[in-house]
């Protein structure tokens, strides 16, 4: 008993000195996908071209294979204080486009009843 003991502490003594290996991962890549959005003052840019862009890698010029301009979700919040609203008023907001043209006044009603 006390043989297997001594073995079993020495096996844990020699597995605890063997240095750990780090361990690393290589891969290429060769499409990476770089989403941006262009605002003029605020307001998005529509229209654009692979052309109207430059995408560079250590400074050095990369070819954009793929390009496309998506239409992007639309978040919006609408608080409305309803405490002075008679009870059968109604709010109906419509939008007729997302993407282009932006938004106008006539994509917007409020109608009360």
């Amino acid at each position: 008993m006390r043989r297997n003991i001594t073995f079993v502490i020495t096996i844990l003594i020699g597995a605890a000195t063997v240095p750990a290996q780090d361990f690393q991962v290589s891969t290429n890549v060769d499409l990476v996908v770089v989403p941006v959005s262009v605002r003029d003052g605020g307001r998005l840019v529509h229209g654009l071209s692979k052309e109207d862009f430059t995408v560079l890698e250590d400074k050095v010029g990369q070819t954009i294979s793929n390009f496309s301009a998506d239409p992007q979700p639309l978040s919006a919040a609408i608080v409305l204080d309803t405490g002075k609203w008679p009870p059968s008023a109604t709010i109906t907001w419509s939008f007729s486009s997302l993407t282009s043209p932006p938004i106008t006044k006539k994509s917007r009603r409020v109608s009360m009843s």
